[in-house]
């Protein structure tokens, strides 16, 4: 047993091995830019309809604006990060599942070629 650590070999990709990994690779980095797309679009939007809906429900009643809008703010933020990455996600899972189409007919050639190599 040795004191010396060995450091393994550094790779420019995981995926540079299977062009079915580079491929999910890319899908997954696509769904990442779509949801931050989303969420970049949603927060703001989810933040001013908040605030005018609490706006228009507290009205002039209540002189503590600074806490109404403070909270509307905070569940926009919650709101438009809930929805942003929901629609990001909607719009790219098609490409996760198309993929996994793609992985399923290549494993299943693979695996019944052997057989029809034999024979059977």
């Amino acid at each position: 047993m040795s004191s010396r650590i060995e450091v393994p070999e550094q790779h420019d990709s995981i995926a540079s091995r299977d062009p079915l990994v580079d491929l999910e690779v890319a899908a997954e980095q696509a769904l990442w830019r779509a949801l931050l797309k989303g969420i970049l679009i949603a927060v703001p939007l989810m933040i001013a309809f908040w605030v005018l809906m609490v706006a228009v429900a507290v009205g002039v009643n209540d002189a503590d604006w600074a806490a109404w809008l403070g909270m509307a703010a905070g569940i926009g933020v919650l709101a438009g990060v809930f929805f942003g990455a929901w629609a990001g996600f909607v719009s790219k899972s098609h490409t996760l599942d198309e993929i996994d189409v793609v992985a399923g007919r290549a494993r299943f050639e693979a695996m019944s070629a052997p057989q029809r190599e034999s024979g059977e």
